[in-house]
């Protein structure tokens, strides 16, 4: 190496630790924003995951009902939970019945569980914790619930009715 090229290497300077440290602060400012934005895109999206499973429960409630003049289960309890475990080709569970009755065919994440209600005219709902249905004719209420606080409790749910266009949530992520 020249004389030269050794004082131009001598003479470079790199970055102070001052530098580093403001770059590094910048850096970790940007991922917790970020990290923040990301939760909550993904807490939505779960969300809307929900809402659609509660749709196409629904829908199959109203095609059962024009099929066979009922809503499923037939005796105004609860039917369920169907969840990611069970078989849909094996008689005897949830899965299975949901897969025949109301044509639910969805392929459920492992935290998430699927419960259907209905009744004829004047039969209450004993199950329906938080939400109300009009009984005055035959009914149904379809539930997903779902854990987004990560405590291990499915505490998010997304209900249907008969009596509602549209599925409403209850305990959003709390």
């Amino acid at each position: 190496m020249s004389i030269k090229a050794l004082q131009q290497l001598k003479n470079r300077r790199g970055m102070t630790l001052v530098e580093l440290m403001i770059v590094v602060a910048i850096i970790g400012v940007l991922a917790s924003i970020g990290g923040v934005a990301f939760m909550r895109q993904l807490k939505t999206a779960k969300i809307t995951r929900l809402k659609e499973f509660t749709m196409d429960a629904a829908r199959g409630q109203r095609d059962m009902f024009s099929r066979h003049g009922a809503y499923y289960p037939f005796d105004g309890v609860s039917a369920g939970p169907i969840t990611s475990t069970q078989d849909r080709k094996t008689p005897g569970n949830e899965a299975y019945r949901w897969a025949r009755m109301l044509q639910f065919n969805k392929d459920l994440p492992p935290d998430v569980r699927g419960f259907a209600y209905g009744g004829a005219a004047n039969e209450a709902c004993g199950a329906c914790n938080g939400f109300t249905v009009d009984t005055s004719t035959a009914w149904y209420a379809i539930e997903f619930r779902q854990d987004l606080d990560g405590k291990g409790e499915p505490d998010t749910r997304v209900v249907i009715t008969s009596d509602l266009q549209d599925p409403y949530i209850l305990n959003e992520g709390q």
